[in-house]
């Protein structure tokens, strides 16, 4: 035997006895990449997916499970619950999420029943969510003496406090385990998202406040508003207002906002010293509690008004002069109304769009036909937002002729074709100031307008017609909207049947037709899928400083390739971040710089079990499978964001440039590390 023989048998029984292990893990790979294929292509025939809830793969099995909680089909559920018994706990955990996401409470009692086996603590929590996402009362109070870990029974406790469900159980439960720092946070989480609660709770949140968490803290304030005492408001919120956080100090202004008149007047010094904070959003939070707290009778308010017309006159962000502006309005009505107009005439864009929406909070019979005027002045897209928001907040306020006008220049802005003006303006036309004497008219003007709109593109905007057809319940509308059922996307087809359903609650939508719903995924990005490796970063430019962005392909794939593909493009550079909610989100990637923009395509939402945290980067949507080029990064913990927007990565460097980002700063470049 020579020695290539020698070296060519033992080789060729290494390759035999390895091939099952390569052809079992290319067969997983082809099986996961037929899960997002399906997934994306929204197939909700049980059958199309037997042969993967079955697959050897825990991999494919748990990408299975994630499919299914985006789907959101009540039907999938029962088909996932087996896997509640998985041997994998990733697929048991996917599984629980998939039953929390799909609204079918059928099963709650399979997920109790799985919670009291289930032994491991993150399966658990995920269980007791989504029993907390689908149950009432009597389910909250089975939860709570389910003999689950107290871990797994707060994070469930959350999310019906989420929906607002709260019992006497469940108060008790947080009483006995608020001094548990493990638990502390969705304690405060559920009591700062209940609209009250019960004067049993002062000492739970009375430790809270003082947790070393900021995040406990920041919602054990919103908490302590609940009690709708200002007495205890004052003693467990004031003090936050000097909290080293600055988001404490923004839910601290929230609370007080939402606090009685007694308790302003005894903190209007704190509230503007708060006016002149280092921070910006604690700055802007503190200008929109001012409308909150004061009228313009208050002996404080003299002081006030000089504040703000001092901030509105400033060189300051066009963010805060606008608040200003609003604060103005809402506080001292028509003795704010030449301030304001001088300077909802002379400065910027963004500014005068704010200012234009400030007008319409001052109750003047004239208003509409001011905010009508200010049209030819200035025909920006921006402004022009602005005044349909003004005219609308000024409806309640003017006669006949003055809606008759709005109604005028609604129709106006529908006709420059911006999907923004015709989404806001329908929006507008289905106020309930407008005369039932004139729906007949609008109902059909805006019936009109849909033949000529078409998803992907105007997919706000038939949405939004569609949502005013069915609140104004005018039969002239029915054909139109039958036609956009031969439309093949799912969501506007949604629209149309809700719609159809507001006009006749009685219609059989099975017997109507709809067109097979279309929705091809690119060869480049099912290509650009099958390479994306485990670890992808991305780095953010912007004009405060460089953000670090690690991607999440296992639990958005679709939506890492998509947003990888405008990367490489460089799609982003020179953009700028539209949308800040002090506290909640700071939003960018809009090539319109309003927020209705797009990329001239949509996707796919993909859920998943990643939780909304601080820095945590979403896509922002119109609505589910909507999503586009625009994305958010959270100041906080959102938990009510979870299964709801697409998370698909996370801020690992740069969380002081995010707090430190305004409206109207630039994103220099995106580029991948």
């Amino acid at each position: 035997m020579t020695t290539l023989q020698h070296l060519f048998f033992p080789l060729v029984f290494l390759i035999l006895l390895v091939h099952p292990v390569f052809s079992q893990q290319s067969s997983a790979e082809d099986e996961t990449l037929a899960v997002i294929g399906l997934q994306d292509a929204r197939v909700a025939d049980p059958g199309e997916w037997e042969s993967l809830l079955a697959s050897p793969s825990a991999k494919v099995r748990a990408r299975v499970a994630l499919a299914v909680g985006s789907l959101q089909v009540p039907g999938m559920a029962v088909k996932v619950v087996p896997l509640l018994a998985d041997p994998d706990p990733v697929v048991r955990k996917n599984a629980a999420f998939a039953i929390g996401q799909s609204g079918d409470a059928v099963v709650l009692p399979l997920l109790l029943k799985s919670l009291g086996e289930e032994k491991n603590p993150g399966v658990a929590r995920e269980i007791a969510e989504a029993v907390g996402k689908l149950g009432g009362e009597a389910d909250l109070d089975s939860l709570v003496a389910s003999g689950a870990s107290p871990r797994a029974i707060a994070w469930g406790v959350m999310r019906f406090g989420i929906r607002g469900v709260a019992t006497e159980a469940s108060f008790r439960f947080i009483a006995e385990n608020a001094k548990n720092p493990k638990l502390a946070y969705p304690i405060a989480y559920t009591l700062g998202r209940l609209a009250e609660i019960p004067a049993s709770m002062e000492k739970a949140v009375r430790r809270l406040v003082r947790s070393s968490s900021a995040e406990v803290r920041m919602n054990a304030v919103l908490a302590a508003a609940g009690f709708h005492d200002s007495t205890v408001v004052g003693a467990l919120v004031v003090p936050r207002l000097r909290d080293r956080d600055w988001r404490v100090r923004v839910n601290a202004l929230r609370a007080i906002g939402k606090a009685d008149a007694g308790l302003a007047a005894k903190t209007v010094k704190l509230l503007l010293a708060k006016l002149k904070d280092k921070n910006h959003n604690v700055a802007v939070t503190a200008v929109r509690t001012f409308p909150n707290v004061i009228d313009r009778d208050d002996p404080v308010a003299a002081a006030v008004r000089k504040e703000l017309e001092a901030i509105l006159h400033s060189k300051k962000s066009e963010t805060l002069r606008g608040e200003a502006g609003v604060a103005l309005a809402r506080i001292f009505g028509p003795d704010a109304f030449g301030v304001v107009m001088r300077e909802a005439r002379a400065t910027g864009e963004h500014l005068r769009a704010r200012l234009s929406e400030a007008l319409g909070y001052i109750p003047l019979r004239r208003i509409v036909q001011e905010l009508y005027a200010l049209d030819p002045y200035d025909s920006s897209l921006v402004v022009r937002l602005g005044i349909l928001k003004g005219i609308q907040h000024g409806l309640p306020y003017v006669d006949d002729d003055s809606r008759d006008l709005a109604i005028a220049f609604c129709f106006k802005m529908t006709r420059t074709g911006d999907v923004a003006l015709t989404a806001t303006a329908a929006e507008v036309l289905a106020d309930t100031n407008i005369a039932v004497k004139r729906h007949r008219e609008i109902a059909r003007y805006l019936a009109g307008l849909l033949p000529g709109l078409h998803a992907p593109d105007d997919i706000e905007a038939i949405t939004a017609i569609c949502s005013t057809l069915g609140t104004l319940k005018r039969p002239e509308a029915i054909d139109a909207l039958k036609g956009k059922l031969a439309e093949p996307n799912h969501v506007v087809q949604e629209a149309a049947v809700q719609a159809l359903r507001g006009i006749d609650p009685d219609i059989d939508v099975e017997s109507l037709t709809l067109a097979p719903a279309e929705h091809e995924m690119p060869a480049e990005i099912k290509e650009r899928i099958a390479k994306l490796g485990k670890r992808v970063r991305l780095r953010i430019k912007t004009n405060k400083g460089s953000i670090t962005v690690e991607l999440f392909p296992d639990a958005a794939p679709v939506t890492v390739a998509r947003i990888l593909e405008l990367v490489e493009k460089k799609f982003y550079d020179g953009l700028t971040f539209h949308r800040v909610v002090p506290n909640f989100v700071v939003q960018g990637g809009d090539p319109l710089g309003n927020g209705w923009g797009g990329p001239g395509w949509t996707m796919r939402s993909e859920f998943s079990t990643r939780r909304f945290e601080r820095g945590s980067v979403g896509i922002a949507s119109a609505g589910k499978d909507t999503e586009g080029c625009q994305f958010f990064i959270t100041h906080c913990a959102t938990p009510h964001l979870d299964g709801r927007y697409t998370n698909f990565g996370k801020v690992v460097r740069g969380m002081r440039v995010v707090d430190k980002l305004e409206v109207g700063d630039k994103i220099v470049s995106v580029r991948k590390l």
